[in-house]
């Protein structure tokens, strides 16, 4: 049997959240809780006909097909939970197979395997090493190197063996040509007049809902850039406004990048916006003298709230798939939620390039 790596469970959160990938915060109104797993019984009622009554006030009768519409968004995040359970589950097959079938090739069992090809060849933490470690990050870990020496340097041996063990499942995965037909839970969001950076003929696109004052969707700019960087051709990119009620300077900011783009510079305002040191009426202003732009024109434009409804528009477009705080970003119509590293991105942009590409 196909042994799995054992998590240290005493590992202090800072630590630990220094060493994984995990997704950063988002601003949003308030924090919920995720919505509980959907039961075999309503599981099966996704399937029902909308026409089905599931309930009468008098003669009255409330259907299937309303009851869904009621709750659509959060029958759309229980759906990418569940899809993710799959993947992680699918994820876990696939690593067992392989090794199981490379183990069988070679004579031997898969825990022998295993320790031959990642256990043997991870060397041991030393006491440099955790020193280093520790010093690196003393100001997000409480207490001494002393006291947590020798949890830092077994958090730090579990986790190199971990990687030695993904590299080597890696190569197997390579070798083996893997294909993943799962198919994720997708949301059609169209991009009618949408500012779009990028090629129309891309294969994959990624709608960002965003906040021009939401700190974290600032934060997330150096990892949109990385990912442009990356696939100047593959990847297109499109902006929806999602300003939050609590963000005073985020609807004017939203308007006043409406009206650089009726100048056509809609995307040099945007990254002044970002980059910029406020979001007061003057610094909007002084945005659009930087860049260029008729003053007057924008300032008339402004002062009237010309693209208010489109504004609104794709804040009810996000709405309708799901979308409650921001950054929020859609990759082929598969939702990430928050201020995600780069990595995020590459794994779905990496999947949905070998879907296309098996298609």
């Amino acid at each position: 049997m196909t042994t799995q790596p054992k998590r240290s469970r005493w590992i202090i959160p800072a630590v630990l959240a220094l060493a994984a990938c995990f997704t950063l915060p988002a601003c949003s109104p308030k924090k919920e809780a995720p919505p509980a797993a959907p039961s075999a019984s309503s599981s099966a009622g996704a399937a029902a006909d909308p026409s089905t009554p599931v309930a009468k006030i008098g003669d009255a009768v409330i259907t299937e097909g309303e009851l869904r519409t009621e709750v659509e968004n959060e029958l759309k995040s229980i759906e990418t939970q569940i899809y993710a359970i799959k993947q992680e589950g699918l994820r876990r097959l696939i690593e067992k197979k392989l090794i199981e079938a490379d183990a069988k090739a070679k004579g031997m069992s898969a825990d022998a395997l295993l320790a031959k090809e990642t256990t043997s060849k991870v060397a041991k933490v030393t006491d440099d090493d955790a020193k280093k470690f520790h010093e690196q990050n003393k100001e997000r870990i409480q207490g001494s190197y002393d006291q947590l020496k020798d949890r830092i340097r077994t958090f730090l041996q579990e986790r190199n063996q971990r990687q030695a063990r993904e590299a080597f499942v890696s190569g197997l995965r390579k070798q083996a040509k893997v294909a993943i037909l799962l198919e994720p839970p997708r949301v059609d969001i169209p991009v009618d007049n949408s500012p779009i950076r990028g090629s129309e003929n891309a294969p994959v696109t990624i709608i960002e809902f965003s906040d021009f004052e939401c700190p974290f969707c600032r934060r997330s700019q150096s990892t949109i850039a990385a990912i442009k960087e990356k696939y100047p051709k593959q990847v297109r990119w499109v902006f929806k406004d999602f300003p939050l009620s609590f963000h005073q300077r985020a609807m004017p900011a939203a308007l006043a990048s409406r009206c650089a783009g009726d100048q056509g510079k809609y995307w040099e305002y945007h990254d002044k916006l970002f980059s910029g040191t406020g979001l007061a009426d003057e610094d909007l202003k002084r945005y659009a003298k930087e860049i260029g732009l008729d003053e007057n024109k924008f300032g008339d434009c402004l002062a009237a709230q010309r693209f208010r409804e489109g504004v609104n528009a794709d804040m009810k477009q996000g709405q309708a798939v799901g979308v409650s705080g921001t950054p929020a970003f859609f990759i082929n119509g598969r939702m990430l939620s928050g201020a995600q590293p780069p990595e995020a991105f590459r794994e779905i942009i990496e999947e949905e390039l070998s879907r296309k590409n098996a298609s």
